[in-house]
């Protein structure tokens, strides 16, 4: 809740006009998960 407290504070000051940074976020957790997951994938085959 404090993270979106404190985005909604910073895009008030800028009248709106900035990208949504918790999609970036979630978006570098899911390719961080995605390449764990093929490094595990490319120990257990080889």
């Amino acid at each position: 809740m404090e993270l979106n407290n404190w985005f909604a504070k910073v895009n008030s000051r800028i009248s709106n006009k900035v990208v949504f940074l918790l999609n970036i976020f979630e978006l570098e957790a899911l390719i961080m998960a995605v390449i764990d997951t093929l490094d595990l994938i490319q120990k257990y085959c080889n």
